[in-house]
Formats: structure tokens, sequence, C-alpha cells
């Protein structure tokens, strides 16, 4: 096997730089910097001058000129066509615009451009000039004029090649530019999430309050996206308290939305001591009325009385709490329930009733938590079993509850980052 020894070439060596220059740029104006510094190529021919022209979004016939030589005794500052738009002037006839009327490259020698309307006399002292269209989606919106000081600088072979060479250039600008506005609206997309779960994480409690008869903790974990969990403790005002979780489908401003008027209905239910099953009902004819069509709520609501050590709760098609009890053993709070809200108005929402005893540890949670994967091949769900089993060997303490399930959930994921929210809220009765 015999190797050339092409990388020394002057001609492979200049376009290897040229291309690994390009390659780290990301402002389309130094793009075209770059490759109008060389624009001599193989052949000997030399561009003296470069010429660029657009018409897009411009009105037939007008066309703007995003870059000119300047003559030799003038400033060589060029203005930055993707910025400064607006500021270029706008014109119409005179030799560019016969040129840019058919969308086919020209060839001329021994050129005389004097007294043109709109280029400069200085343009008299071009003998060659090569015109050359550059097609985005099938048009000419742009154009390239390359002029020579001599007669006859200029060939079909080497107007083949400039037409190969400035098509490929527009398109690594034209993708530039596209990649500068999708970063700058994903920018801007963001920061309006950033925004949305800012709004979202206010309405969680700041802290816990203090619930007579209870020791509380929780956990919210975000994903990537905003969100639509949600948790709340507050008291009724007869003595009892309400502690729920819910879970709004799917992500981002709609999921995160839904939580605030969650948020506000049950808040605002001025029957809210009538119990879950009113507050679900009521939740619920609210979500419909107002056709969240894309988006359901599952939840489950209990009201805790700290005198009887009673809880009555209802449940919309949520994962029923698991139950810790003071010997270790592990069982899930059944009852009747009914679909999740915001899909029909007929859903009932049964009470049910259960009483804690001393010891006892309730744990809420979220899909996010059952859901979450282990890595491929398995790709197995943590599952309700798993959560069940990382109870077993705790204290039964809020935070030791919460501490259990993360460390089991990491052990299974292997991943700090999750794909969902994954939400606990955990009390444990102290009477």
């Amino acid at each position: 096997m015999t190797q050339l020894d092409i990388a020394s070439q002057p001609r492979i060596a200049r376009v290897n730089t040229l291309l690994r220059t390009v390659s780290g740029l990301d402002d389309p104006q130094e793009v075209q910097l770059e490759f109008s510094k060389g624009l001599r190529d193989g052949s000997g021919a030399l561009v003296d001058a470069y010429l660029s022209v657009s018409r897009r979004d411009l009105k037939e016939g007008e066309y703007k000129i995003t870059r000119m030589p300047l003559p030799d005794n003038e400033s060589d500052t060029q203005q930055n066509p993707w910025r400064d738009w607006e500021k270029l002037e706008t014109h119409s006839g005179g030799f560019i615009g016969e040129m840019i009327q058919t969308p086919e490259p020209k060839l001329f020698s021994r050129i005389h451009l004097g007294g043109d309307p709109v280029l400069s006399d200085w343009f008299s002292r071009f003998g060659s000039l090569m015109v050359v269209p550059l097609f985005d989606s099938g048009e000419a919106l742009n154009w390239s004029f390359m002029f020579a000081e001599r007669d006859d600088a200029f060939d079909e072979e080497i107007l083949e090649r400039y037409m190969m060479r400035g098509n490929l250039i527009g398109r690594v600008t034209r993708n530039l530019i596209v990649k500068r506005d999708v970063d700058r609206l994903n920018a801007k997309l963001q920061n309006q999430l950033d925004e949305i779960s800012s709004i979202q994480r206010s309405l969680l409690p700041k802290s816990l309050p203090d619930v007579p008869g209870l020791s509380l903790a929780s956990s919210y974990l975000t994903s990537n996206d905003a969100g639509g969990d949600f948790y709340d403790v507050f008291p009724v005002g007869d003595g009892r308290w309400v502690l729920m979780i819910a879970d709004v489908s799917g992500h981002g401003a709609g999921a995160a939305t839904v939580v605030a008027m969650m948020s506000s209905i049950i808040r605002g239910y001025p029957q809210l001591v009538e119990g879950p099953s009113s507050v679900f009902r009521h939740l619920n004819g609210q979500l419909v009325n107002r056709r969240i069509e894309s988006n359901f709520v599952t939840a489950f609501i209990c009201f805790w009385h700290p005198e009887t050590g009673e809880i009555e709760y209802a449940n919309a098609g949520h994962h029923p709490p698991l139950i810790r009890d003071p010997d270790g053993n592990v069982h899930a709070l059944e009852g009747e329930h009914d679909i999740p809200l915001g899909i029909l108005h007929e859903a009932a929402y049964p009470n049910n009733l259960a009483t804690l005893t001393d010891g006892q540890t309730v744990v809420l949670f979220t899909d996010g938590i059952t859901e979450a994967f282990s890595p491929m091949p398995e790709n197995e769900m943590f599952g309700t079993e798993r959560l069940a089993e990382s109870l077993v060997t705790c204290s039964g303490e809020p935070q030791c509850i919460i501490g259990h399930i993360h460390d089991a959930l990491f052990a299974h994921t292997t991943l700090r980052t999750r794909d969902d929210d994954q939400t606990i809220l955990t009390f444990r009765v102290k009477r």
C-alpha cells in the first residue's frame, strides 16, 4: 500500500485549514468572511472583488446588497446583513436587477460597468465577472457577483466550481441562521418553562404545618420538564386536616396550569367541611366544565381526625397509599374509588373510612416513583412491590421513609435524573 503525500500540497492544505476553521464558527457573518478571504482556486483564477445580493422577502425586482467591496482608500468595515437587514438600502433596476431576473449563472469577459445607477464607478476597473445564483428551496434568493481585474479571467470550469462552492457555503450559512433562530427560541421557551416550574413549586407548601397527632415529611423531585405533581396539607376549620396528593397527566405548561387551577378550586371550595367525596365531585365538575381534554388528574385526598385517629378518604384513579405498621408489615389502603378527575361528570368518588393506630405510617406517592425504569436491557419498572419492600427495614419515621425510597430508586435506576416528577407525602400517627 502506497500513501500519496497530498496533505502537504498547498491547495489541499488550504482547503483543509479553511474547513477546519469554518467548522468551529457559529456566526454566519464570520463564515462568509472566512470563505471570502481565499477565493483563489487551484487554477490560478483570482477573484479580486466579491459582491453579495439578496432578494429574500422583498418584492419582485427588488434587492439588497449585503456585501460590497469598498475602494482601496476607504474603510473595509462591512455591515452584518443578518443583524442589520432593515438598515440596508433596497434597490431595483440597474445591472444587478437585470442579472437576477432569471435564475441562471452568467459569465462575462471584457465587461464595462461604469455609469451604473446602483454600482459605483469603482467597478469599471474590472474586466471579468461571474454571476452565481444561490438557491434556497429551489429559488435563487441570493446571488454572488465575483469580479477579476483582468479580462478573460474566468471560464466555464471555474464558473462550475464556484457555483458548487457558493451554494455549499450558502447552505452552511443558512443552516447557521436557522440554528441561531432555533437556539434563541429554545432559550426563550426554556425561560418560560423555568417560570412555569417556579410558579408550580410556589403552589406547594413551603413547609409542612404542625398537624396534631401526626409527624409529616414530603419530597418533590422534578423531571426535566415542568410537571403536574401536586400535594397539600391544610386545616379544614373544624379540627380536621386535609392531606392530599395529585398527578396531572402530561408535562409542561398545560399540566402546570391544571395544577394551579386545581389548587385554587380546592382551597376556595366553600363546602370543604362536607368531606372528601364532596371535594372531588366539585373539583371534577370544575375540570370537566373547563374541557381540559388533553389532561386528567389522578388524586387521593383524606381528612384526618386528630381526636379519633380516623381518616376519611376518596380516591380518583390514584395509586392507593401504602401503610407501614410498627412491626414492618406493609399493605395498601384499599377502598372504593372512581376514575380520574376531569373526564366524566357522572363520577361519584365515594367516601371511605379507616382508623389509624399509633406508629402506623401512611405513604402517598405519584406514579413517577412506581414507573421509574431500570437501565436497558432489563428496562423494568420500579413498581409498587419494590416500593413496599423499601419500607420494611425503615424505622417508620417519615424522613426515614423518604430516604429509603430514594435509596431504592437509585439502586434500581442508577440515575439522579428522572423522566417524571417523583412526589412523596408521608405521615405517621403519634397519638
